[in-house]
């Protein structure tokens, strides 16, 4: 066990080792090699085939017929498992089972019904379920299917097919009289079978013994090699046949005129003889006339011919024993080929050495060498694949901490080769290798089958952060897990008991020693307290009552401090139910009528909206007022102000119910307020704007230059709206400014757009123009593959396109060609698009792949972020005035559409959130105005809940709004200026939240948005629940097709339910999924381990910005863990550790229902942990 003593301070280190990112892939399969006569072909641990060297009949499937000396990638294949080669063909089987072969063909050796040759791979058909194919450096080859029989095709006038005829076939029949085969192998004229026994079977030309029979009679079935049992593997090549026996030992026979058989002679052999000079060998491979041993070492040993060099020892002459080739060792795979050979190391890179006028050696030259040599193809991109990728960390004792972990597996090399390296930090970013080496400090050095490691000198009630990166032979690195883990604090504070004026019983004890964060269960009157005249109700940490309140069983987290409860009293003379907040400050009802007749307000009367607007005759008088009260106590006045704001009458007593006397008017627009007053002191006013109509002719007035106040002017013809502040045309203090005049050329000279690629500067990726348009400039941007591509040719890494579009321009176009869309998809690629409007952040996946595939034209996507029109503001403003709100700022539309023929169809929703940051105007920074919420608009339909929050910078909040949306629109800021009022909701502990969320459009009260009663404690229905999230992330379904609505996936909703749009925007998203039969039952109650199921499926939906870095041993201290479904488990753990859900040390009550204060509280907390809202205001 090594122990790593940490000093406390700054985390932060660096191993002096260089990072190579390997591609993790699902599931990576073993590298490997095949020779034919003058090409290679090689298997990447990608699936992928790249193949090198002569190509005259296609053999490198890479649709030409030029020979290639630097490995080129074969085209139209993938999920490879197994290569092979011939003479001058290739063949691969892929993970799915089927064959695909390309090049030669004269001898029907593809095997696709023809004779002609392909330069690209087509499937072999007539094949059942393929697991090995084989091949070597002839003109047949050969296929074991799932049964263990055997198939063949190709050249056969010496029977080497197998079908007991000696006719060419070009399509693949099974060869005669074999089961049980486990693997295959081709000769250039015969073939070989090795079955499960061990014992070798034997078919084809014979004229040499190659058989091994101990005749020379050619065999069109096969038959039994005499004297080989105990077989691992098999290989043949020209009139010659070797196997690897168990035991580590080769023998070889057939031809051996070029001493292929490696015993010491040139004598050929019609039965097996032993390869001398051999042992502890694990693999074979035969080519034309030469032969190639791996042994358990990594050494490569060779024999027969070398005219070429193809035995590595650096001179040209035959030998007739195994002699070690130059320089091999670590080398995991062999092929010898016509005149050359190949070996793969275990850092993933390819050797080779022999025969080498077509480009065989790989390196970028038509050179032979004698000596092993480094190629061009690289074979190993998968980085090794930790077991669960947990690590399990233990406090052993104070500041001391034990880690262990899995080791991890690799495509390559065994698990006891891996090295390991732990690092620790306090930051949770440490969860990719990038950022581990970046944020983390490396607990040692890399080493060897590491799996445990000691942590000393920790700081106790501190969090740390550990992970581990495991690193193979080629320097490919994996992360594991990051394992948060929390030192245990010092115990040390305690928990006292006040009868706070009590005058019999007695306080609770509690001898305890608590540690910061720990939870207590607080008890009840347990001691009989009592005070005379009054009546017990819990505890407070204020001796007054003002501090946070506990009821008995409601549980205590201690703080940094000692904590004192004092007995919370109400005095016991109170018998009637506390009536909630006072009503008699709110009027039923606002009636107004002028010598006109009834004058409608704006908008309707709701008790707790309190500003209108209402138009009147320009010639209007008088108005009188009714105003109708709950409370018989209340008192109302009504006055009348003057646009200057001067009071021109009033303040006038009403009675409830009864009309006012007539209120003169003055000229000009007015306002009334109401006020209503009840007992203690408690106040409301109501605000009615009177405006008045134009005159008959009168026209609009102008902007009155010249002109001294009041002179010419006129009321205007639509009713005043909240201000409109920023935006073209205007300065920040709402003034107008002065219009960019001159020609848009002149305009486009001082604008220049930039783009940024993975931070750094790329010129021409991005063409721009940039037009006028009356006093508006306009950006039209389109960003272009082509150079884009280039630049990133050598990188694989994610890509980063950073656009700045500078000055006042009011609407940005992006258009991304399709050249662009692909790399940047392919690659997981982020548009950041920043503007004077906003600066938007998108992921390209976010746009789904069907609308992308389907666009038509030249741009993939096309982009749009401008600011709202003038008449779009107006009305986004009253739409937000009678919802509550106050318009801040200018509205911002975002479009996001694909060519579609000659026109542009809209994206109506993404796949992923993406990012809209709103600057704040200078005007409402200085106002103070608060931001409530944010909003998306369409025409038509009420304002709807955007997330919002503020992004903090060294402490401080940055002067812009973050939006995360799922959909394209027109987005708002809002400040609430009607607050909802619930009666039943005062001094109840999920007040805060619901409040938070009411001004946010996320909760309404019981029964509908106009409803002043809550019902905190009422079970909350799956319909409610599921109407609350969606409208958390602002979901929105489409639920209408061209020809009406479309139909409920749910047999018990209907288009006439007040939730079918919410629940079927739930559906779309994958938020809920209803019961086996179909059915919602939008109903019924939600219990908690549903609503955490739910919860969790929406901030997947949001992104999944929660992850689960506890394991699920964090449920282990519930004792009601039991009754937690198997199903909701993950649910639980997140929450939990997130804190999103706070049940007691001792009970979750999974099977509990779900109130509506709860579903409140837990939604918010969801939207504030993963920095999708801030609570309140900001």
């Amino acid at each position: 066990m090594l122990s790593v003593c940490l000093l406390l301070g700054p985390l932060s280190g660096w191993t002096g080792e260089e990072t190579v990112y390997g591609n993790p892939g699902s599931s990576p399969v073993d590298p490997k090699l095949a020779a034919g006569f003058y090409h290679a072909v090689s298997l990447v641990s990608s699936g992928d085939v790249y193949t090198w060297g002569q190509n005259t009949n296609g053999q490198l499937g890479n649709g030409t017929t030029v020979p290639r000396s630097i490995p080129v990638k074969t085209t139209n294949i993938g999920d490879v498992i197994e290569i092979a080669t011939g003479a001058r063909s290739s063949m691969a089987l892929k993970r799915d089972g089927t064959v695909w072969s390309w090049g030669a063909n004269e001898q029907g050796e593809l095997g696709i019904g023809s004779e002609e040759n392909v330069s690209v791979p087509v499937q072999v058909q007539g094949l059942p379920t393929i697991q090995a194919i084989a091949g070597g450096v002839g003109y047949h080859k050969l296929a074991l299917d799932e049964e263990g029989e055997v198939w063949g095709w190709g050249r056969n006038e010496g029977g080497q097919v197998g079908d007991g005829t000696f006719i060419k076939r070009t399509s693949p029949v099974k060869v005669q009289g074999l089961k049980d085969v486990i693997q295959i192998a081709a000769g250039e004229y015969n073939s070989l079978a090795l079955k499960s026994d061990g014992t070798v079977w034997a078919w084809g030309h014979n004229d040499y013994g190659e058989i091994g029979d101990g005749t020379k009679t050619s065999r069109s079935i096969p038959v039994q090699v005499s004297g080989l049992s105990d077989v691992l593997a098999v290989s043949a090549g020209t009139f010659f046949s070797i196997a690897l026996k168990k035991d580590g030992t080769v023998w070889a026979w057939g031809r051996n005129l070029y001493a292929t058989l490696g015993d010491g002679s040139r004598s050929d052999r019609s039965l097996p003889v032993q390869v001398q000079n051999l042992q502890n060998i694990t693999k074979i491979s035969a080519g034309a006339h030469h032969s190639l041993a791996l042994d358990a070492a990594g050494y490569v040993w060779g024999w027969g011919d070398n005219n070429s060099g193809q035995l590595g020892q650096g001179h040209v002459l035959l030998t007739n024993v195994p002699l070690q080739a130059a320089s091999m060792d670590r080398v995991i795979d062999i092929a010898a080929g016509g005149y050359f050979s190949l070996a793969l190391k275990d850092s993933g890179i390819v050797w080779a050495w022999g025969y080498g006028r077509n480009g065989e050696m790989g390196d970028n030259t038509s050179n032979s060498r004698t000596l092993p040599a480094v190629t061009r193809a690289v074979l190993d991109t998968t980085a090794p694949v930790p077991d669960t990728g947990l690590i399990h960390a233990l406090e052993t004792e104070a500041g001391t901490v034990v880690l262990d972990w899995n080791a991890a597996s690799d495509n390559l090399i065994s698990s006891d080769r891996l090295e390991y390296l732990p690092y620790v930090s306090t930051s949770a970013v440490i969860d990719t290798v990038a950022r581990i080496e970046q944020y983390g400090t490396p607990l040692g050095f890399y080493t060897p089958a590491l799996l445990q490691q000691t942590v000393s000198n920790l700081e106790p009630g501190k969090t740390y952060y550990f992970n581990v990166i495991v690193r193979d032979k080629a320097g490919y690195k994996a992360a594991y897990t990051v394992k948060p883990l929390a030192m245990a604090k010092p115990k040390r504070f305690t928990v006292t008991y006040d009868g706070n004026g009590s005058t019999a019983g007695s306080e609770p004890t509690d001898p305890a020693i608590y540690a910061e964060d720990d939870v207590v269960k607080v008890p009840g009157n347990i001691g009989g307290l009592s005070r005379d005249g009054y009546e017990f109700i819990g505890w407070s940490t204020a001796a007054d009552g003002s501090g946070n309140t506990y009821a008995p069983g409601d549980f205590l987290r201690i703080a940094d401090h000692h904590v004192t409860l004092y007995a919370h009293w109400r005095i016991a003379s109170v018998d009637l139910p506390d009536p909630g907040p006072a009503l008699d400050v709110y009027l039923q009802q606002v009636g107004l009528k002028s010598d006109a007749g009834p004058v409608l307000l704006s908008p309707g009367f709701t008790r707790t909206v309190y500003n209108y607007e209402a138009a009147i005759k320009h010639d209007s008088g008088n108005i009188s007022v009714t105003a109708d009260v709950y409370g018989s106590k209340a008192r109302v006045t009504v006055s009348v102000y003057g646009q200057a704001g001067d009071l021109i009458s009033g303040p006038q007593v009403l009675s409830s119910g009864l009309e006012s006397r007539a209120l003169p008017l003055p000229s000009g627009n007015s306002r009334i307020e109401l006020e209503v007053s009840a007992a203690a002191g408690v106040q409301q006013i109501y605000t009615v704007t009177l405006v008045r109509d134009h005159k008959s002719g009168e026209e609009d007035p102008e902007d009155n230059e010249g002109g001294s106040p009041g002179q010419g002017e006129g009321p205007p013809a639509e009713p005043p709206v909240a201000p409109i502040t920023g935006g073209s045309g205007q300065s920040g203090s709402g003034e107008p400014t002065a219009p960019v005049h001159g020609h848009s050329s002149s305009s486009a000279e001082r604008l220049e757009i930039t783009a940024l690629v993975n931070n750094r500067a790329l010129s021409g990726v991005v063409k721009a123009t940039v037009k006028q348009e009356k006093d508006d400039l306009i950006a039209d941007v389109i960003l272009k593959g082509g150079l884009l591509s280039s630049s990133l040719a050598q990188s694989k890494n994610e890509v980063e396109v950073f656009i700045t579009v500078p000055a006042d321009v009011k609407q940005i176009k992006l258009d991304v060609d399709r050249v662009a869309m692909e790399l940047l998809r392919s690659r997981q690629g982020l548009i950041k698009l920043q503007t004077s409007v906003g600066l938007l952040t998108f992921p390209v996946r976010g746009i789904p792949e069907p609308a992308v595939s389907q666009a038509q034209g030249g741009a993939a996507v096309s982009v749009q972020l401008s600011m709202a029109e003038r008449e779009a503001q107006e009305s986004i403003s009253r739409a937000a005035f009678a919802q509550g709100y106050r318009l801040l700022g200018v509205p911002v539309e975002l479009k996001i559409s694909v060519p579609s023929g000659d026109s542009l169809k809209s994206v109506a929703s993404f796949s992923r959130m993406v990012e809209l940051r709103i600057p704040r105007s200078e005007a409402e920074e200085e106002r103070g105005s608060e931001v409530t919420t944010a909003a998306v608009w369409q025409a038509g339909n009420p304002l709807r809940h955007v997330p919002a929050s503020m992004k903090l910078q060294d402490g401080k909040a940055l002067p812009e709004v973050v939006l995360s949306t799922l959909a394209p629109g027109t987005f708002v800021l809002l400040q609430e200026i009607s607050s909802p009022v619930f009666e039943d909701l005062r001094g109840h502990w999920s007040e805060p939240a619901v409040k938070s969320l009411a001004s946010k459009m996320i909760v309404q009260g019981h029964g509908g948005p106009n409803s002043v009663s809550y019902a905190p404690n009422a079970p909350i229905t799956r319909a409610e629940l599921l109407a609350i999230m969606v409208r958390a992330l602002g979901l929105q379904a489409d639920t209408y097709r061209d020809k009406g609505p479309k139909a409920s996936p749910f047999t018990d909703v209907k288009v006439s339910d007040w939730f079918y749009d919410t629940v079927g925007a739930a559906y779309e998203y994958g938020i809920v999924q209803g019961y086996g039969d179909g059915a919602l039952r939008p109903s019924s109650p939600v219990t908690r381990q549903e609503a955490m199921v739910l919860m969790m499926r929406l901030s997947e939906t949001a992104g999944g910005r929660l992850t689960l870095t506890l394991d699920e041993a964090v449920l282990s201290g519930y004792t009601d863990k039991s009754t937690l479904s198997s199903w909701a488990e993950r649910a639980a753990a997140l929450f939990i550790q997130h804190g999103v859900i706070q049940g007691s040390s001792q009970e979750l009550r999974p099977t509990g229902v779900l109130t509506r204060a709860e579903a409140a509280v837990m939604t918010e907390r969801l939207l504030v942990k993963t920095g999708l809202i801030k609570s309140g205001s900001f």
